[in-house]
This record gives structure tokens, C-alpha cells and sequence, in this order.
């Protein structure tokens, strides 16, 4: 009976364990974008929920069955859900852990993307994240998108140099390098000649004089 017993505390013991180490279920919302169409904004959300499953912090409800879900329970929300209190009240109808909301905006040529990871269960704002995109609005799927959901993982992102910034300054240093390794080489192979030069005159005896300009 005792090993049975203890073969049972491990597997107890497991399932416990396993139940911890569990990633949260979340929700994305639509995100609440004046500048942006219908279209444009169900893009977004879904390409958010994609890269909060490629962190492997997140299990993500399927926006269909959020949609389903939301019906069946009579709920209705006039305009976007970009409230914490909103946020907590969907949670609890989709019995899910945490919310994803935020908002997009666009000043001037700029497209601003925020978003906040808030827990259902107490209201607590856990994670958010704001990044700009100075290009098309297709620039977030690619960059901002995926950043904002490292931020919300808690995942560290390595800052990159911004375009015309110092990656070209560096380019510029490595073909100066270049240039001037270059110029080294051709002054060491004329100096070569030259001492050969010297060596071949010296050996027949009559002295010569080369003079050697640099322009």
C-alpha cells in the first residue's frame, strides 16, 4: 500500500505543479481606433492574439468563441471596451484569466499602438506597453505588433538603431576602414618597389636617386 500511496502523492504533487506553470488564458478585445477601419482593427487584434501565442506566456481565446460566448450571455457594449471595469466584466463572462485592451492612435504621421494586460480576477493594470510606428499603418503588423506583445510577456527586446541612424554611421566608419586600409596597402607596395629599386642600383654600383611623390 505505501507505494502505492506515494505514487500517488507524486501524481498529485504533479498535476499541481503542472497547474501553476499553466499560462494565463487571455482575451484580446478589439482595439479602439478612430483612425483606423472595421477591417483594419479586427487585422490588429488577431495579429496581437498570434504573437501573444508565439511568446509562450499566453494561451489565447479564439475571437470566435469570444464572439459566441458574448452572445449566448446577452451581453452588449456600445463602442469599444478600452476601460479596465469593462475589461474585468467581459473577463468574468469568458471566465478567462487576463485581458488584452488598448488603443490606437495617429498624430500627424505617426501611428501610436497601447495596450495593457489586465488581470480579471482583481482589476490590476499588469502589463502595458505604447509604441510608434513613423510609417503605413501595415508597419504595426510587422513591428509594433510584435514588440507590444514581448512588453506584455515580459520578454526583453533589443533596441535596434533607427533608420538613418547609427547603423548607417557605422557603414560610413567600416568604408572609411576600407578606404583607408587601402590606401596603406598601395603606399607599402610603392615603397616596396622602391627599395627594390635601390637594391638593383646599389648592386651595379652606380648610385641613383628616386624621388617619389605623393599626391
Amino acid at each position: 500500500m505505501r507505494p502505492r500511496l506515494v505514487l500517488s502523492a507524486i501524481f498529485l504533487w504533479t498535476l499541481t505543479a503542472q497547474a501553476q506553470q499553466a499560462e494565463p488564458m487571455v482575451a484580446v478585445l478589439p482595439f479602439s481606433a478612430h483612425a483606423l477601419d472595421a477591417d483594419a482593427v479586427e487585422g490588429i487584434g488577431s495579429a496581437m492574439g498570434s504573437e501573444l501565442i508565439h511568446t509562450g506566456k499566453f494561451r489565447v481565446m479564439e475571437r470566435t468563441q469570444i464572439d459566441a460566448i458574448l452572445r449566448e450571455q446577452g451581453f452588449q457594449q456600445t463602442g469599444a471596451c478600452d476601460g479596465s471595469d469593462c475589461a474585468v466584466q467581459v473577463g468574468k463572462i469568458l471566465s478567462v484569466d487576463q485581458m488584452v485592451l488598448g488603443t490606437i492612435a495617429k498624430v500627424g504621421g505617426t501611428y501610436t499602438l497601447t495596450a495593457r494586460l489586465v488581470d480579471v480576477r482583481t482589476g490590476e493594470v499588469l502589463k502595458s506597453s505604447t509604441r510608434n510606428s513613423r510609417a503605413e499603418v501595415d508597419a504595426l503588423l510587422t513591428g509594433a505588433i510584435p514588440l507590444v506583445a514581448k512588453d506584455l510577456a515580459g520578454i526583453p527586446v533589443s533596441k535596434s538603431p533607427p533608420p538613418g541612424g547609427e547603423s548607417d554611421v557605422s557603414a560610413k566608419s567600416h568604408w572609411g576602414w576600407w578606404i583607408a586600409g587601402g590606401a596603406l596597402v598601395a603606399g607599402g607596395a610603392v615603397a616596396a618597389v622602391v627599395l627594390l629599386d635601390g637594391k638593383k642600383s646599389t648592386s651595379g654600383g652606380n648610385s641613383q636617386t628616386v624621388q617619389v611623390v605623393v599626391p
